[in-house]
């Protein structure tokens, strides 16, 4: 019986340890990589003529692409293999957005889009865990950025009302059928990679996991056009339940 224990307990410091491996080996790097491209873009090392920015840029966008894929599948092992710990505070979600553009400003302007932001003045506190809805957000965003054409309009929107707290990532890519966007959220076929984009499927995967844990709702639609929006909808503190004032368009 001990015996199997410490074998239990060997294998859980064992599959610690390659995470904490996988971390500093592949995620260390490839920031500094991405780092040191985008010098080498902005010319510190010597003048770059428009097509090697091109070829730099797009390295940089498949860097980028690599990294966010290597987090989402560290945060996924976390989830699936150690008790998620749920940390509840009200906090003010304008805030967080402004800090989720600044942090990732490389990132979001990479293929130079514009981004609009429909957010709602009035409404400006939930209670959820920070770090999780930090962590969905950006992957929304990031996924808008990544799928959508260069120098497009992607839109940030927040909306409430006496009960709800709703954001949504707006923007035009290509039509996701209903087949596909059912699969993403099937954790077997994520995980067997029988879903088309796997950075896609894991990041939303996780989402919906850590939006499930928080007790609010993931939102997602595919129109023909290739509009596609993802969110999600969260109960508001019932100190909260007040009249909302209709959104009012900030400047990016």
């Amino acid at each position: 019986m001990n015996e199997n224990i410490n074998s239990s307990d060997n294998v859980s410091v064992y599959n610690k340890n390659i995470i904490a491996t996988i971390t500093h080996d592949l995620k260390s790097p490839a920031i500094a990589q991405i780092r040191a491209l985008e010098l080498l873009l902005k010319g510190n090392f010597g003048e770059v003529n428009e097509s090697q920015k091109n070829f730099i840029q797009d390295i940089i966008n498949s860097s980028n692409n690599m990294l966010d894929m290597l987090i989402n599948m560290l945060w996924l092992y976390k989830f699936e293999n150690t008790k998620v710990a749920l940390n509840l505070t009200n906090f003010n979600i304008n805030e967080l957005i402004r800090d989720i553009f600044n942090e990732n400003k490389l990132m979001f302007n990479s293929k130079n889009q514009k981004f609009e932001k429909f957010i709602n003045q009035k409404q400006q506190n939930i209670t959820a865990d920070k770090m999780h809805i930090k962590r969905i957000m950006t992957n929304f965003i990031i996924n808008a950025v990544l799928h959508s054409k260069e120098n497009s309009t992607i839109y940030i929107c927040t909306e409430a009302d006496k009960k709800d707290f709703i954001f949504k990532v707006k923007n035009y890519g290509h039509y996701i059928s209903d087949e596909t966007l059912k699969c993403i959220f099937d954790k077997n076929k994520v995980f067997t990679q029988k879903c088309n984009g796997l950075s896609t499927g894991l990041g939303l995967y996780l989402s919906n996991s850590l939006l499930e844990l928080n007790e609010a709702k993931i939102l997602y639609k595919s129109e023909k056009d290739g509009l596609n929006t993802f969110g999600f909808t969260i109960k508001l503190p019932v100190s909260n339940n007040k009249e909302i004032d209709r959104n009012v368009v900030l400047d990016s």
